[in-house]
């Protein structure tokens, strides 16, 4: 499970921004205990999931980039050779001093129910420095901490790297790249576990759902335990059952007169070009039950939103099985406010594997108290020069002893910041040249 991020001078992030999944100590807050899971020895409560508030061009997205570019460093870096990985990464534009500055990223994590800290400092696409902590029981030990091509590291507990460090010189390792990246692919105990831990985060965008829908599709003709599960959820839709088929089969193919010795070869031809090109994809048909009568359609005629909440079902499932992390820009995109509810009710209730959901959400609706906790709700806001600053909404003090239903007006009152671009009606009306005298 997700313990903590930190990042600075990255994209629109300048100073050092953190998003704990750590749950609120107070008492006021202590509610939704379905929301959190206890882990480690230490027993650490932790989150399974936050939600991201901001205005546009607020830095949401570039927190989920900032993930992501993570991910790909530690997995894709031994293999990208030419186009160094380490090189996507873009610092904060707007300081000059920000661009003589590294970059840096760090991850707390637990993984096999031990907790780790790693990180990674990145200058002009080489790692300036690079550091990995465990605690086994209660106490931080380090594994390593690397300077450029030089590391230090713990000779008893981290082993996996006498083959690749001598006199304190990396060796077999290119500037660019993770030294946990090259332990891993020589099976390093530790270092496994954390590009393990990596690969089993997945990055989703939420209005692009066709993305993964084969996997959903997948799922829905091998696993019949994921089958049962989303057609009870889709009950509510008046949907009783899903099939799925090949978008292009061989079966209009098999129409055809093939008696013509040049028409046969024609076909088979084309049937072995669709295999080697993967030309047939699949596509599901939702059937649903009028009267008596089934009736069978394709999903494409079901709305944007049904579409979706089918598709997205798929990746949410196998996460809270495996116990994975799925990051989500534009959640809400498409789905009613109760159906967003509705989904997170079930994966708070269901999730009990470390499975986690990040998701960057514009629905002010969803800060609603019986549903999230105050430390759920996060914001993304820029200050006067730019820069993204992350915060919770339980940073903020109340005088109330007592939790608001739902915080949502507030939040559109800029009562935490992070608001729209245009506070008013008027604001818009004035932009748009209307005169209301």
């Amino acid at each position: 499970m997700l313990v903590n991020i930190s990042m600075s001078n990255m994209w629109s992030f300048r100073d050092t921004q953190n998003l704990s999944m750590l749950a609120s100590d107070s008492k006021k807050d202590d509610i939704n205990q379905l929301n959190i899971q206890t882990i480690g020895d230490a027993e650490e409560r932790v989150l399974k999931s936050a939600l991201i508030f901001g205005a546009n061009a607020s830095g949401k997205s570039n927190l989920i980039k900032a993930i992501g570019f993570m991910k790909d460093i530690v997995l894709s870096s031994i293999s990208n050779i030419e186009t160094s990985v380490s090189r996507n990464i873009v610092p904060y534009l707007l300081r000059e001093e920000n661009l003589e500055a590294p970059s840096e990223i760090e991850m707390v994590f637990y993984a096999n129910k031990v907790k780790y800290r790693y990180g990674l400092s990145v200058k002009e696409g080489e790692i300036v420095e690079e550091w990995l902590y465990y605690t086994p029981q209660t106490r931080e030990t380090k594994l390593f901490e690397r300077n450029r091509m030089f590391v230090d590291y713990n000779r008893s507990s981290f082993s996996e790297a006498d083959l690749f460090v001598k006199k304190g010189a990396l060796e077999k390792t290119r500037a660019d790249v993770p030294f946990i990246s090259v332990l891993s692919g020589f099976n390093g105990e530790h270092a496994t576990i954390i590009t393990d831990w990596f690969n089993k985060t997945h990055i989703l965008n939420g209005i692009t759902d066709s993305h993964y829908s084969d996997f959903t599709y997948k799922q829905i003709q091998n696993n019949s335990s994921f089958r049962s599960w989303l057609l009870k959820i889709l009950k509510a839709f008046q949907i009783a059952d899903l099939r799925v088929v090949d978008s292009v089969s061989d079966e209009r193919l098999d129409q055809i007169d093939t008696t013509d010795d040049t028409m046969r070869k024609l076909v088979d031809s084309f049937k072995e070009f669709q295999r080697a090109k993967k030309i047939n994809r699949t596509n599901l048909l939702v059937i649903k039950k009028v009267d008596s009568h089934e009736v069978e359609f394709p999903l494409a005629l079901e709305s944007d939103g049904t579409r979706k909440l089918i598709n997205i079902l798929g990746p949410i499932y196998d996460s809270m099985m495996a116990g994975e992390r799925l990051i989500i820009d534009e959640f809400d995109s498409k789905f009613h406010t109760l159906l967003s509810k509705h989904l997170f009710k079930i994966f708070h209730a269901e999730s009990n594997q470390g499975c986690q959901i990040i998701a960057a959400v514009q629905d002010v609706n969803l800060m609603d108290t019986e549903c999230f906790r105050r430390d759920q709700v996060w914001f993304v806001d820029k200050d006067g020069e730019g820069a993204s600053e992350l915060y919770s909404l339980v940073e903020y003090k109340e005088k109330s002893r007592s939790l608001k239903n739902n915080y949502g007006d507030d939040y559109l009152e800029g009562a935490f910041g992070a608001i729209p671009l245009f506070n008013s009606f008027e604001s818009i009306d004035r932009l748009m040249g209307i005169d209301h005298e």
